[in-house]
């Protein structure tokens, strides 16, 4: 049986796997209070972490190798790949992402191999047996429960940031502990009717709100005097254009943005709102409106963006395009718009379209290759959103230059 030391010598080299972020935060905050804060929360979590490994019951030991070896994969699994923190709202984005663990492993084999290969170390420092006695006052107990109680109250009360560059199994954990709090704390109940009710007459015209995914702000001529062009940047005759884009975005993910944009809500309460208020459906209905959803991204009635068969059932048409190319889908939509806008019936028309959605290095036909270099052709042109991609982003500059210039030309194209 390996020796106490050895164990802890595994806790060691497996915090040092770290040393990049660490070193930044490091950096980053200088000689100060809060580079103080940092180390001692650093070192309570590390304690912790190894106190853990001195746990006598094996099959207790077992158990929580396997809970913080899969929680440290999923910190650095998603870190590692995107070179930003795991912060609440990102969790709650993986989380609600899960079906499409497997297509990110496929795009970032590299970086999950490297996170695989970190946790076993955490594994084995932790399920190995020792030799010796067992930590004073029971500390193999409470110490890790203590530091991630510890952990969760911090990130709570800065609203889920403040945890980068920490021991990572502790993390995903704490992140978990709050979402598990606001699930049992959250109002619940049936969706409410709709109370506001229109005063003139019924209306003659069409609203439309077209959604398009994945649209950083700073990537646009209408967040940035550099990005692409939209067509909404300059005045034009009769049209006031007012941007909420980025406020538009809501969660920063696509189900999480769309859920807020069809159920409302406000900052403090747009969760509540996808629980118990009525649907954007509702309010077309209650206004005499005839409802339409124009989806460009999946096929054969499944459904996405946090739609459930409940909300579908409020949709007078639902409209997929099946049979039809991806590269042409958001012109397609463009198309039957179009057709909907002039039929003479009030209609409410969301439009869901594919806009600059991973994977995009074929997502523009090449007369659109207007910003270069660019990803090579790599198979995915037929892949709306997720699903098989063989390709494979390790996150190296010249990789995130040829990945920047691929979705400028997505926008180019779709937008």
């Amino acid at each position: 049986m390996p020796a106490k030391g050895a164990k802890l010598l595994l806790i060691a080299l497996y915090l040092a796997c770290d040393y990049q972020a660490v070193g930044a935060r490091v950096a980053e905050l200088g000689p100060s209070p809060l580079l103080a804060v940092y180390l001692l929360m650093y070192g309570t979590l590390a304690a912790g972490l190894a106190a853990a490994v001195f746990i006598p019951v094996t099959v207790v030991r077992l158990g929580v190798a396997a809970v913080l070896a899969s929680s440290s994969v999923m910190l650095h699994g998603y870190e590692w790949a995107t070179g930003t923190p795991l912060d609440y709202n990102a969790f709650e984005t993986m989380l609600a992402s899960t079906g499409d663990a497997g297509d990110a492993a496929r795009q970032h084999p590299d970086v999950l191999m490297a996170a695989l290969g970190a946790a076993l170390l955490l594994f084995l420092a932790v399920a190995l047996p020792a030799r010796g006695r067992v930590l004073p006052f029971r500390l193999h107990w409470w110490a890790p429960g203590c530091a991630l109680l510890g952990l969760s109250a911090m990130l709570y009360a800065r609203g889920g940031e403040g945890a980068r560059a920490l021991p990572a199994p502790f993390i995903p954990l704490a992140e978990a502990a709050i979402k598990g709090t606001l699930w049992l704390t959250d109002e619940d109940g049936p969706r409410k009717p709709v109370a506001i009710r229109p005063a003139g007459p019924r209306p003659v015209e069409d609203i439309v709100l077209i959604v398009d995914e994945s649209v950083a702000a700073k990537y646009l001529d209408l967040g940035d005097p550099s990005g692409v062009r939209s067509g909404l940047a300059q005045d034009r005759a009769g049209f006031l254009i007012a941007n909420y884009g980025i406020a538009a975005s809501v969660t920063n993910c696509s189900a999480g943005s769309n859920r807020s944009l069809r159920y409302g809500g406000t900052r403090e309460s747009y969760r509540l709102a996808g629980k118990v208020q009525p649907s954007v459906w509702a309010y077309a209905h209650a206004a005499g409106m005839r409802t339409v959803y124009l989806d460009g991204q999946r096929n054969g009635g499944e459904l996405h963006n946090l739609m459930t068969a409940q909300e579908k059932a409020e949709i007078d048409r639902f409209v997929q395009l099946d049979g039809v190319s991806v590269i042409e889908r958001d012109h397609r939509l463009a198309d039957m718009l179009v057709e909907h806008i002039g039929n003479g019936t009030p209609e409410f028309i969301y439009v869901n379209k594919i806009g600059g959605h991973f994977p995009v290095a074929d997502k523009y036909p090449d007369a659109f290759a207007r910003y270069r270099p660019a990803l090579a052709r790599d198979g995915s042109a037929e892949i709306a959103d997720m699903g098989m991609w063989r390709g494979s982003h390790r996150g190296t500059p010249d990789e995130w230059r040829l990945y920047r210039n691929s979705y400028r030309n997505t926008l180019l194209w779709n937008v």
